[in-house]
């Protein structure tokens, strides 16, 4: 349970009633003890049971618990792995077991018993090893064979302008492969019709891999001799199976099914192991009522208010990286009015920020594993391409987690983002492709410091535009990893070079702490991370060691963490995401507006 941070244990058997709500697991292991943190991948032990579980973003381990585990229990051990791990798989016959890692994307191989900061014993990494946005992993011990899907995403973060949009593809590899090993096969193309391929599960007696394909709504098969650009062997998909994007598939070979977690409706699926086309499942898990549309919520970071459509507009940061809209009054499980999902997307995870632009009715959002910047239509939905790209070399974008941010002037549309490079740089309205900044906010002066890019995580604070009064506010070291003082630096709208700023707040009655976002009301009033999880807020003209007029205590009040902030101006309105609880709260707060 990726949302809740939870395992859900079942009966093999259970088949929920049409009329019945749900089915309840028969175990759950939950709670602070356990140490699940945005689980992604599952493995189970054949022999004894035991749960492996990959945390696929801020846990940075994989956890193991007992087959009986229940409650909030510490797991039997926990292996470190790298940022970003998303699917497990192992290879019984050589007791290994192998970790795919998103960004940067490598393959690692451990010892399946390997616990605490165990070193790999071999990784998978490189420039020619094909690997681009790395998802699900399958290994074959019979064939000697391992199976990795890639969404095409692709940078060197350390390298500026080196993103590229590649198709999908799944990379085949002798399952002792290491280093910067090429691929023995790729099947790539529109023919296999792979769109945000999930998980992934091998049939070693067929020789045929399981795909579930999120976006594309089905089961795809393909054979393991598979290479370019080739057709499934069989697709499972259609109205009938109940499939709604499906992220999780697992082979039971013993009774000859096959089964699929579906994240756009809470529910798993089992089919017999040769099903094809639209049939029904052979049971039925669910956790929410027939008909449940869900908002498969990932790690909610941010969140933007669309003036034109009174739509609260909210990305995900992890698993399914959609942007999602919602009516303004939208509460709890409410369905979203359109979302913006899929492979054409050009979408990325890591989307901590997004903008959208009210005078020319657009959405700007940052790809950060392909260093872009994607422009859409106000009114996107679907599988919708952005409008504009700007990439390239001559964009002076630079690294991953350290191009989270981006911002618009509701004004002229001028689009802002800060970079690892300890600077901002600004392109015009309209910009597309590689295209120079029109201008550049850097240097010693500017006493701008975000947080330092040593493994493409590094994320960096955002900034925001305020056109009332001609202002640019940047906050500063201490943020999100940076070095220094945490402060707000405000600087002339227009500010370009090694420019001072106009005020600076900072000191420890500021009480100043990192937070994700930070929003400027029309009035002057500056919202941004406090300490104790709160939400504090400045004027425009305070200046050095000035301490909050309000708090918002969010911590206090919800027992949630403090993510990012967003306005509403018009119905006077502070919206708080939350991505610990997926959660997007909001608060009436006339005094600002």
């Amino acid at each position: 349970d990726n949302n809740l941070w939870a395992t859900r244990i079942f009966n093999r058997l259970d088949n929920t009633p049409p009329d019945a709500k749900r089915t309840e697991p028969k175990r759950v292991i939950e709670g602070v003890n356990t140490e699940i943190q945005f689980s992604g991948g599952l493995y189970v032990d054949p022999k004894n049971g035991d749960i492996y579980s990959i945390e696929a973003d801020t846990g940075n381990k994989m956890t193991v618990f007992s087959h009986d585990a229940h409650g909030n229990v510490a797991p039997k051990r926990h292996l470190k792995t790298p940022h970003r791990g998303y699917a497990l798989a192992v290879d019984e016959a050589n007791e290994e077991i192998y970790v795919s890692v998103e960004y940067p994307p490598k393959v690692l191989v451990y010892r399946k018993g390997a616990s605490d900061n165990e070193e790999a014993l071999r990784r998978l990494e490189g420039d020619h090893t094909g690997l681009e946005a790395a998802h699900g992993i399958a290994v074959d011990s019979k064939g000697k064979l391992m199976f990795i899907n890639n969404w095409g995403n692709a940078s060197n973060f350390k390298v500026q302008g080196s993103g590229k949009f590649n198709p999908p593809s799944i990379a085949i590899y002798s399952s002792d492969a290491k280093g910067d090993t090429p691929p023995m096969r790729v099947i790539q193309g529109p023919k296999t019709q792979l769109n945000w391929a999930a998980a992934m599960a091998v049939d070693p007696d067929s020789g045929e891999i399981y795909i579930a394909n999120d976006v594309g709504q089905s089961i795809l098969v393909f054979k393991e001799t598979d290479q370019g650009d080739v057709a499934p062997t069989r697709v499972i998909k259609g109205s009938k199976t109940g499939l709604r994007n499906p992220t999780g598939v697992s082979v039971d070979l013993k009774n000859k099914e096959v089964w699929a977690s579906n994240l756009g409706n809470s529910s798993a699926t089992v089919y017999p192991l040769n099903a094809n086309g639209d049939v029904a499942p052979l049971r039925i898990i669910r956790s929410a009522p027939i008909g449940k549309v869900s908002l498969k919520f990932g790690k909610t970071e941010s969140v933007a208010y669309d003036s034109k459509r009174q739509e609260l507009l909210v990305p995900n940061c992890v698993n399914h990286p959609q942007i999602a809209a919602f009516s303004r009054l939208a509460t709890e499980n409410t369905p979203p009015t359109r979302t913006l999902e899929g492979q054409k997307t050009l979408i990325s995870r890591t989307m901590h920020d997004l903008a959208y632009d009210p005078a020319h009715d657009e959405i700007v959002v940052t790809s950060p594993l392909t260093q872009a910047i994607l422009v859409f239509r106000g009114g996107a939905s679907g599988e919708e391409p952005p409008v504009r790209v700007i990439q390239g070399p001559h964009t002076q974008i630079l690294g991953v987690g350290a191009m989270d941010k981006v911002t618009v002037d509701p004004e002229t549309g001028e689009i802002y983002l800060p970079t690892a490079k300890h600077n901002v740089v600004v392109f015009p309205y309209g910009a597309n492709g590689d295209v120079a900044p029109k201008r550049v906010l850097g240097g010693p002066d500017t006493q701008i410091r975000f947080a330092e890019q040593t493994d493409g995580s590094g994320n960096v604070p955002p900034i925001r535009v305020d056109p009332v009064h001609n202002l640019l506010i940047v906050p500063s070291g201490g943020f999100r990893g940076g070095s220094g003082t945490p402060s707000m630096l405000i600087f002339d709208r227009n500010a370009s070079g090694n420019t001072k700023p106009l005020r600076v707040i900072t000191g420890p009655k500021t009480a100043l702490a990192g937070s994700q976002q930070i929003a400027v009301t029309p009035k002057g009033w500056i919202l941004g991370g406090a300490s104790g999880g709160s939400i504090g807020i400045w004027n425009i003209n305070d200046s050095g060691d000035a301490p909050p007029r309000w708090k918002i205590p969010v911590r206090q009040i919800t027992g949630l963490n403090v993510n990012g902030v967003g306005i509403d101006a018009t119905h006077q309105e502070v919206m708080i995401p939350t991505g610990n609880g997926n959660v997007v709260m909001t608060f009436y707060f006339p005094e600002i507006f």
